[in-house]
């Protein structure tokens, strides 16, 4: 095989898919009777988690989540929800 010359080949990028359009989850240590809206969060991450659907977000406020029936601990030091939730 010979090469006689050497030329860049034209610069393409393939087109990025839109992010599909997913629901937002809301989950807050401590609340009761949520249902994972801003308003109501749920109050363990596996809740959303069992909703959760292809191209949802799941918004985690700081705190304590004892896992499903109790099983595990995790700590969140970090406050990731905006706004005033309760």
């Amino acid at each position: 095989m010979i090469v006689e010359s050497i030329a860049p080949a034209p610069a393409f990028a393939p087109p990025i898919p839109p992010r599909p359009e997913g629901r937002d989850w809301f989950v807050r240590a401590g609340s009761t009777g949520g249902d994972g809206s801003r308003e109501k969060p749920f109050r363990d991450p596996f809740q959303a988690l069992e909703k959760a659907e292809g191209g949802d977000t799941i918004h985690v406020a700081g705190g304590d989540y004892f896992g499903k029936l109790r099983s595990g601990k995790w700590l969140l030091t970090i406050n990731t929800m905006t706004g005033n939730v309760k």
